[in-house]
């Protein structure tokens, strides 16, 4: 087996464990690094193997009840370099049909994606991003989070994306406390 396939059963599994499993084996650093190199032979090879997960968003849903999203949730590309900034800003020129676009910028908070569901200004559904098109529905559990909107001034139906964040110092105080430690925030 040489490399790039061992770098594909090994994200695999840790993939399902974290995604199907709710129980990650490694740390998001030490899962993106092996990410990152398996990404890197691909390009070298020009080799992607079918169950490479390079090739999806996500992995299936597992626990939770599916939830179909109103649009497909994309995960973000890694930007390493000034190269590669403007090749994205690119994509989203022609995308947006127009050079000149207005951009904010923002530190990426890794998390867990949340996509919310408003009906009516009334908050009815709640998910994780899944594989992009079907995620969980977790509304009972983001219910927990006080500062949530329940409902916002629009009559009509929307789905609005973000990110659930951890704070180190939140996760460190959880640790200490658990029986069961996370591995990641």
């Amino acid at each position: 087996m040489n490399r790039q396939e061992e770098l594909v059963k090994l994200l695999n599994t840790y993939g399902d464990a974290y995604y199907a499993g709710d129980e990650p084996f490694v740390s998001d650093a030490e899962y993106d690094a092996l990410y990152d190199e398996l990404l890197s032979l691909e390009r070298e090879s020009g080799v992607v193997l079918p169950n490479s997960p390079t090739r999806r968003v996500g992995s299936a849903v597992a626990k939770f009840l599916p939830h179909e999203h109103l649009s497909r949730l994309y995960s973000l590309d890694k930007v390493r370099s000034p190269e590669a900034l403007t090749s994205w800003l690119g994509r989203i020129q022609t995308l947006a049909g127009r050079d000149q676009l207005e951009l904010a910028l923002e530190y990426k908070f890794d998390g867990l994606t949340v996509n919310l569901t408003y009906e009516g200004g009334r908050l009815t559904q709640g998910a994780t991003r899944g594989n992009g098109i079907i995620g969980e529905g977790i509304l009972e559990q983001l219910k927990t989070i006080p500062t949530l909107p329940r409902s916002i001034p629009f009559l009509g139906r929307m789905e609005v994306q973000g990110e659930c964040i951890m704070r180190l110092s939140v996760l460190k105080a959880y640790n200490e406390a658990s029986d069961e430690p996370l591995k990641n925030a």
